[in-house]
This record gives structure tokens, C-alpha cells and sequence, in this order.
């Protein structure tokens, strides 16, 4: 069957125009989403309240972390192992805002690597000695 030039879909390789119309969904459309339906619930869940607390006090440290995510995943960061005990498996990235404050505006700066366990025993410490 022929199909004229006008009916065929564009290659991956063409670049938009500008010139096509955007197609605007009506919002019940996005509702239905599993992405929106899993969000929606998670802002109702009591269960993600202190998260959303925290991500909400400290933005500048959630943008820290999701920068040295980015590093991580396009290579410019690799994981060590950790500091405290040498174990290389579930190695996290930890900002030592506890010996300087300031370590979340140079947030791939500084870092020190530390297994879940030791990360966490970190943060129990601060907490009890009155940092976050």
C-alpha cells in the first residue's frame, strides 16, 4: 500500500521542527498514569511524611546528593570502598558536614565513602551530638 509523504512518521534521527502542533492531554488522561497514581499515594502515605519533611528543610543537601548520583552513574565518581571497615559492597557517599559545614556547596568535594552500616553509625553519632 502507497502512503504519501505527509502520513509518515518521522525517524528517530529527524530533528523536530518547531513547526508541529503539541498535543495537550486533558488532565484525567494523566491521572491514570501508574507514576502519578504511585506519587499521589506517596504524598498521602503518613509513612513518607518525615521524608518529605527533610527533603523540604534541606534542599540544599538533596541537591548534593542527586549531583553525586549524576557523577556516579556517567562515571566522572567512582565508589571506594569504605573508610571505617574496607567493605565494598553497598558503599555510600557521605558529606562530612560535621567537620565542614559547607560541604554541600562543593558537594563532590570532600566525600567520604562508608558501607551502609558505618554510614548510618555516622549519622547516629551526629544526631546525638546535636548535628543532623
Amino acid at each position: 500500500m502507497y502512503r504519501s509523504p505527509d502520513s509518515r512518521k518521522p525517524a528517530a534521527h529527524d530533528a523536530p521542527t518547531g513547526l508541529e502542533t503539541s498535543t495537550s492531554f486533558p488532565a484525567s488522561d494523566i491521572s491514570t498514569d501508574s507514576k502519578s497514581k504511585a506519587s499521589a499515594q506517596r504524598a498521602l502515605d503518613p509513612k513518607w511524611r518525615a521524608q518529605r519533611a527533610w527533603n523540604d528543610r534541606n534542599r540544599h543537601a538533596r541537591r548534593a546528593h542527586a549531583l553525586v548520583a549524576q557523577a556516579i552513574k556517567k562515571g566522572e565518581l567512582v565508589r571506594w570502598a569504605c573508610e571505617e571497615c574496607g567493605s565494598t559492597v553497598n558503599v555510600d557517599a557521605h558529606h562530612p558536614i560535621e567537620t565542614d559545614p559547607e560541604a554541600y556547596s562543593k558537594p563532590l568535594d570532600g566525600i567520604v565513602w562508608l558501607c551502609r552500616s558505618d554510614h548510618r553509625q555516622r549519622h547516629a553519632a551526629m544526631r546525638k551530638g546535636g548535628a543532623a
